[in-house]
């Protein structure tokens, strides 16, 4: 699955779905999607965007609540921002689950880039090659620490089994095994207003979430 994210979803496309899980954009309404439609036993494998890594609104926490509960969420490769340039810069995740039982543990692998190269979907573009350090983690999984350039700071991980009781306490925060250093995509001024617009338009869903949940909680009806 590669759904549409950071879209902007009507109201009347909304309320289809349960009130706690609704939401305008639309790759949290197409993981719910997903977890309904589902068959028991059922494989699947889906690009996210960062943002549903983290802990954007009440409502997405509801949806990993149930993505965790219903699925057993297996393994997460983080992938570098420069994937789908030079489209956009927004660093992706690979998540694949089955609906097979609730989540115990979840391995999160961080995929690096090596000699500091960047994917280019026009002179780079990845292919299924290129992804073979997935392939060799995958069948032999371990653990991977970060090299550490001094002794007194905190260890990061490069490769990570996460337990379904240390998600929790985070508040289904999934930003583990993130990369060191932010990955520089340089745009053309076309897609640097593209994604102006897109991210202001994120951050106006989420001051109307929060004006609706304040709202809400006062009874105020508009």
């Amino acid at each position: 699955m590669n759904p549409p994210y950071g879209g902007h979803e009507q109201d009347a496309i909304q309320v289809n779905f349960p009130p706690q899980f609704r939401s305008s954009e639309t790759a949290n309404l197409f993981m719910i999607e997903i977890l309904y439609r589902l068959k028991d036993d059922g494989r699947c494998g889906i690009i996210l965007p960062d943002g549903f890594m983290q802990n954007d609104d009440a409502s997405l926490i509801e949806v990993k609540k149930k993505l965790f509960k219903d699925c057993n969420v297996h393994t997460i490769i983080r992938m570098p921002g420069s994937c789908f340039a030079p489209y956009t810069p927004i660093a992706t995740n690979l998540l694949f689950f089955d609906k097979t039982g609730s989540t115990t543990e979840t391995w999160v692998y961080r995929f690096d880039l090596e000699n500091g190269q960047r994917f280019s979907m026009k002179r780079n573009p990845i292919t299924r090659e290129k992804l073979s350090a997935i392939d060799e983690w995958w069948d032999n999984r371990v653990e991977i620490k970060d090299k550490k350039s001094d002794a007194s700071l905190s260890d990061t991980w490069k490769s990570q089994c996460v337990s379904i009781e240390t998600i929790i306490d985070k508040n289904y925060n999934l930003d583990f095994c993130g990369f060191p250093n932010e990955e520089k995509v340089i745009l053309s001024p076309e897609d640097t207003i593209i994604n102006f617009k897109e991210e202001r338009d994120r951050l106006d869903r989420r001051l109307d979430e929060k004006l609706q949940e304040i709202l809400d909680l006062l009874g105020v009806e508009q």
